[in-house]
Formats: C-alpha cells, sequence, structure tokens
C-alpha cells in the first residue's frame, strides 16, 4: 500500500503537514495550501508503507516565547521533555492530524510547567 506525505518548510521550520492514502487528495491538500500559504513550500512524497518503519511516536519542539509554532522530526529514541535555549522538546504519540499531535505538545508543555513548580 502507498501512502502520501505533505511536507512543507525548509531546515527546523521542515515539518508534516498531513497523511493521505490517495494520491488525489494529497495533490489536492498542496494545490490549495501553496496558493493560501504561498510562504511555505507544500510537497508530496510517495511512500511504500513496507518500507516505512512504525511511526508511533515523533519528536517535537515547541519554540517558547515567539509564534513560530510547533515542528515534528522523525524520532531515533525516547526521551524525557525539557527545555533548552528557550525551546521545549518532547515526544508525542503520531497523529496523521497536526492539531491533535500540537495539543499533545501544549500539554506536556504544561505538566513540565506544573512539575517544575512542585504542583
Amino acid at each position: 500500500m502507498k501512502i502520501y506525505i505533505v511536507t512543507s518548510g525548509e531546515y527546523s521550520d521542515y515539518g508534516i503537514e498531513a497523511v493521505f492514502t490517495s494520491k488525489a487528495k494529497a495533490d489536492k491538500y498542496v494545490k490549495i495550501n501553496n496558493v493560501i500559504d504561498y510562504a511555505s513550500s507544500f510537497q508530496v512524497g510517495t511512500y511504500e508503507t513496507s518500507n516505512v518503519k512504525s511511526m508511533q511516536y515523533v519528536s517535537a519542539y515547541y519554540h517558547l516565547g515567539c509564534n513560530e509554532g510547533i515542528g515534528f522530526q522523525d524520532i531515533t529514541e525516547m526521551f524525557e521533555p525539557y527545555v533548552e535555549y528557550e525551546t521545549f522538546y518532547c515526544c508525542v504519540k503520531f497523529n496523521p492530524n497536526k492539531a491533535v499531535m500540537e495539543k499533545s505538545v501544549y500539554d506536556k508543555y504544561a505538566m513540565y510547567k506544573a512539575r517544575e513548580a512542585g504542583i
């Protein structure tokens, strides 16, 4: 089976936007988003699922104090949440819906701050 992964951004801003099982839907998503958000270049990658490793978790980074948003990367190993250089890092369960993963990052950051405060 093939899956179609839509990505956007460059360097530290690069990330997965959506995952589709239909090439037509992925292409439509890219076409619409390249018009709406012309600053980002959305593109489709095609992957055979037999060649794709299981993506149960991804690494997330959240830039604190600015509106750069949250980015996601492939994970090499699980790690405990931490803050470094005003960026919060954690592992979250992969979900094709980016908003679900972003909410998980916000929840993990809230738990991190609560632990840090001794709550």
